[in-house]
């Protein structure tokens, strides 16, 4: 998840890794599971802020039931990992905002408020770190911090190899640099944002740039065109992305096929273009730099 993300398109994203879809009616978010719809409910409404709602669907065309009740949402495990994704991006924003500055004003004096002498404010005022900073500083990662606000599903083994990648990465699983997926009785995955595997790569001196962008078929040709823009009469197929290093002759190039890695939810449907250039980048980028990147993967390269 990119941090300049809003709470909304990053619960959004964690949906779709959750296998919910859009329904047809905008703010909708439905999960066909056994006997059960499940829905999260975006929609404006009151009292609905950011997908609190959920509604269960036994049978089409049955009257739904809203979901409100600790106990009720335990029964409904997909339910109950996007609430505690949204409890946590909720926490994350007011911790963020409870990070404020100090304040430096002096107080008013007058006749009533005598002057306190013994604590007198310095002459020079430190600024705080910048926000980033205090964030990166703030967690104090471990098995059981994992297990109790990042993932709860996870075995202490799959905690402890997700510990030692965020240590040994520089990760920082709470300002979304890092996320621990696990479907079911599967075995978990780590994924990273792609701002994270950019800033990694710029960090190492070898870096010399990168290219991306997308490939489309425009009649009978297979046009490779950097960036995101298709037409309408043009079909994606693909994307692909060349990273330079100082010290190789040749670029490390990839290209991905659309069909292998479309979701068909959620910012596949909405961003297609931008989602297969970023599989691509991503990949070129590990190739290129396996000692900094090696072992990471974005989100949307997770297939399900």
């Amino acid at each position: 998840m990119n941090e300049n993300m809003t709470i909304e398109e990053k619960l959004e994203e964690a949906l779709e890794l959750l296998g919910f879809s859009e329904a047809n009616t905008r703010g909708l978010w439905q999960l066909e599971q056994d006997e059960h719809t499940l829905y999260v409910d975006f929609r404006p409404g009151i009292g609905n802020k950011k997908g609190r709602r959920y509604v269960k669907r036994t049978k089409e065309g049955e009257k739904d039931t809203w979901i409100t009740k600790t106990e009720e949402l335990e029964e409904f495990d997909p339910l109950k990992k996007f609430k505690a994704k949204r409890d946590e991006l909720i926490d994350m924003k007011n911790k963020k905002n409870a990070m404020k500055e100090p304040d430096t004003r002096l107080p008013i004096q007058n006749e009533s408020t005598p002057a306190r002498m013994e604590t007198p404010y310095p002459t020079e005022i430190t600024q705080p770190a910048a926000s980033h900073e205090l964030i990166r500083e703030a967690p104090a990662l471990d098995i059981d911090t994992i297990k109790q606000y990042i993932n709860p599903n996870v075995t202490d083994q799959e905690a402890f190899v997700f510990l030692q990648l965020c240590k040994a990465r520089g990760l920082n699983p709470f300002t979304g640099e890092a996320y621990l997926i696990k479907y079911d009785k599967s075995p978990a995955t780590t994924v990273i944002g792609k701002d994270a595997f950019t800033q990694r790569a710029e960090r190492n001196k070898e870096f010399d740039g990168f290219e991306a962008g997308i490939i489309v078929i425009s009649g009978k040709d297979i046009i490779r065109r950097e960036g995101c823009f298709l037409t309408e009469e043009e079909k994606l197929v693909g994307g692909w992305a060349k990273v330079y290093r100082k010290d190789r002759h040749k670029p490390f190039t990839t290209e991905v096929q659309m069909k292998e890695y479309n979701k068909k939810q959620a910012m596949w449907l909405k961003i297609p273009a931008t989602m297969i250039r970023k599989v691509a980048l991503v990949q070129a980028l590990r190739e290129a730099f396996p000692s900094d990147l090696g072992g990471l993967y974005d989100s949307s390269e997770v297939v399900e």
